[in-house]
């Protein structure tokens, strides 16, 4: 059974003592459009009195993530997604796409940044957000500070397996993903993610600055 990503992360760092209670998942897995899709959970209600999360490019505000950011392409619209509340993609090629989004978990500070990147990370592996088998490439992995916030960024390149490349007659061959965790209180970690395929490579050297311009809310 899928889990939604504030599961996979309670269950993850269980073992450092430092998770507190779960909460509401979100909708369905924003895979590309030729992934196997997996039985998913039902969105789950914004929270009482919590407003809705808007997309308005070249701005996105998240507040049950607590956040608000810059939109990594003109074009990017809204999908349903397990792992993320706000989910935003656009087609670089049939059956493929580009993605950014948000989400929080409720992890106390006793559990390590680092940590959950990689458990993000490797829930989208385990998810097939990058089709089966991909090679996985960390390019850097590193603290900086977000927001005026504590915060870990975790940078992968994934290579697409080739097979499946060609079963699904794919251009993309690589995509870089960045992962974001940020230190919002001592009981919650806002997420951030961006996915670009090499077909839009020309957005890679963009995604320092849109990093930099994330805001707590």
């Amino acid at each position: 059974m899928r889990r939604t990503l504030i599961a996979a992360l309670l269950a993850g760092c269980a073992l450092l003592g430092g998770c507190s209670a779960a909460v509401g998942g979100s909708g369905h897995v924003g895979l590309p459009a030729n992934a196997p899709t997996l039985p998913g959970q039902p969105n789950v209600p914004n929270q009482p009195n919590q407003p809705a999360p808007t997309v308005d490019c070249p701005r996105v505000s998240d507040p049950q993530a607590g956040l608000t950011y810059r939109c990594v392409t003109s074009g990017i619209a809204q999908s349903s997604d397990l792992l993320w509340t706000v989910n935003l993609g656009k087609q670089t090629e049939p059956g493929w796409l580009l993605g950014e989004g948000s989400t929080s978990a409720p992890l106390s500070a006793a559990v390590p940044l680092e940590q959950v990147t990689n458990l993000v990370r490797r829930e989208m592996v385990q998810l097939n957000y990058w089709g089966p088998n991909p090679g996985v490439r960390t390019l850097s992995s590193a603290a900086t500070k977000v927001s005026g916030a504590d915060a870990w960024v975790l940078a992968t390149s994934f290579t697409i397996n080739p097979k499946y490349r060609s079963q699904q007659h794919l251009k993309v061959r690589t995509e870089h993903t960045w992962i974001v965790a940020i230190r919002a209180s001592n009981t919650a970690v806002a997420l951030w993610y961006v996915t670009l395929p090499d077909e839009v490579h020309r957005l890679w050297h963009t995604v320092p600055a849109l990093i930099r311009g994330i805001r707590l809310r």
